[in-house]
């Protein structure tokens, strides 16, 4: 379980970084959308496994999601 937090986590992380590069300001919207792709799969990850995670599993992907989530809501303002 926690490879693929990781592994989606990463990748979110990736492109949301990639958004606040301002050298390519031009890509900012794909690379967000790329993100938002990642951060739905942590969420889609995180309803199909509720109830079947130990409680360092569930809570280790709230903290992911939660921090991800707030970092697109600010680049994308």
């Amino acid at each position: 379980m926690a490879t693929i937090v990781i592994l989606l986590s990463s990748n979110a992380m990736g492109y949301l970084e990639a958004a606040q590069d301002k050298e390519k300001e031009d890509r900012k919207k794909e690379n967000l959308d790329l993100a938002t792709f990642f951060i739905d799969l942590l969420a889609v990850l995180e309803e199909k496994t509720k109830g079947n995670l130990a409680e360092e599993e569930k809570m280790t992907l709230e903290k992911v999601l939660t921090e991800l989530r707030m970092l697109y809501v600010k680049l994308s303002r």
